[in-house]
């Protein structure tokens, strides 16, 4: 019975870590990722983004997931990175996402997501030398 426990606690232990770790899943929309107060801010940055995407939107509450043309992959990859930029500048130092910066851009590098094709740490500093 003992190492029955001991199983079940790790496995609960495993399964707290990833979702603290992965807060959202392929339905998350990105209004869900940033507290009440600042939903303004990203519904902001998506109608920034709007030009760039491919699907377009009625409601900027409603985006999932964020894939780009390929001409702005091409030609404005940078500005998309100074977009976001902006809103973590905004956003992060007030702490308003509810999940960790990481978790946000691991959201934004996630395939089901977005088709930024690029790593985690690789948009983090892309983001930095945007500012």
């Amino acid at each position: 019975m003992r190492n029955f426990r001991r199983v079940a606690r790790t496995e609960l232990q495993r399964e707290q870590q990833h979702r603290r770790r992965y807060p959202y899943d392929e339905s998350t929309r990105l209004v869900e990722l940033v507290d009440r107060d600042h939903r303004g801010d990203m519904v902001e940055l998506i109608t920034r983004l709007q030009p760039y995407l491919m699907q377009r939107t009625g409601s900027p509450y409603l985006v999932a997931r964020l894939y780009f043309s390929d001409e702005t992959l091409a030609t404005h990859r940078f500005r998309v990175y100074q977009e976001i930029a902006q809103f973590m500048r905004k956003v992060a130092t007030d702490g308003g996402l509810k999940c960790s910066q990481s978790a946000f851009y691991r959201y934004l590098v996630d395939p089901a997501h977005s088709n930024l094709a690029i790593s985690e740490s690789g948009l983090k500093s892309l983001v930095a030398r945007a500012i």
